[in-house]
């Protein structure tokens, strides 16, 4: 299991594509039964939500 964190989208959307990151999702690829998602978004200490 990989649960991560970033300060923002931007930093996840340079995860996503980081050469690191790919690689090591290339050379587990086989090994895993499952692949589940989730995605949310933890709002910052002072905004306000809905």
């Amino acid at each position: 299991m990989l649960v991560s964190d970033f300060a923002s989208q931007a930093a996840l959307d340079a995860y996503a594509v980081h050469p690191e990151h790919l690689r090591v999702k290339a050379e587990v690829a086989d090994l895993r039964t499952a692949r589940h998602q989730v995605d949310y978004r933890v709002p910052d200490a002072g905004e306000q939500t809905a």
